[in-house]
């Protein structure tokens, strides 16, 4: 009896040197979460998109001829190039890391101290609840960290569905949470599945 007592006692100081801490549900779960998503949110896009995009670029062009602007159509073209490469383009996919000291994204950490606020939500492209896949059949939610920065302060990462609360629920004890709107740019973005 006394054995029991004392392995139980040395297997609750091994958890409790290793780091690991009791959730409210009364789990144990490390104050670390690692995951890979994709880079970025892909869309799909059919041939009418790049058939648009193709059809938009040329009526700007012949515009910019017509005004005898040769440099501005020399730029649509350029433009259009460069928007059909990046439309095909696939998101590689990262690793993400949150533990004690910050967020890492590849070899990237952004300390608890560079950042102010967090906001998680779910997939808005279905409003049933259910979450895009990406990949290898996963689901993920959106993460954004706002930076204490004034260029480019928003930090937007996908998390796999599975382990979204254990991510809300590190984030909360370092960070402010709060709801996040899209600006106008993005939601022009997501318009044209871009």
């Amino acid at each position: 009896m006394d054995d029991i007592k004392k392995s139980k006692h040395e297997i609750n100081l091994r958890e409790s040197a290793s780091g690991q801490r009791k959730s409210a549900s009364g789990l144990r779960e490390s104050a670390t979460v690692e995951w890979q998503a994709p880079a970025f949110r892909y869309y799909q896009k059919d041939v009418s998109w790049y058939w648009t995009s193709f059809i938009i670029a040329i009526l700007v062009m012949a515009f910019a001829i017509w005004q005898k602007n040769f440099l501005f159509a020399i730029f649509i073209f350029l433009a259009e190039i460069s928007v059909l490469i990046l439309a095909r383009r696939q998101p590689e996919m990262v690793k993400f890391k949150i533990d004690e000291k910050g967020i890492t994204i590849i070899d990237k950490t952004f300390l608890f101290g560079d950042l102010e606020k967090f906001g998680l939500r779910a997939d808005e492209e279905n409003p049933e609840g259910k979450q895009a896949s990406y990949g290898a059949g996963k689901n993920f939610e959106e993460l954004i960290i706002k930076k204490k920065t004034h260029f480019n302060p928003y930090l937007k990462i996908l998390v796999d569905a599975q382990i979204a609360s254990q991510v809300k629920e590190i984030l909360s004890q370092k960070l402010i949470e709060e709801a996040y709107e899209d600006s106008l740019l993005e939601v022009i973005f997501k318009w044209l599945k871009f």
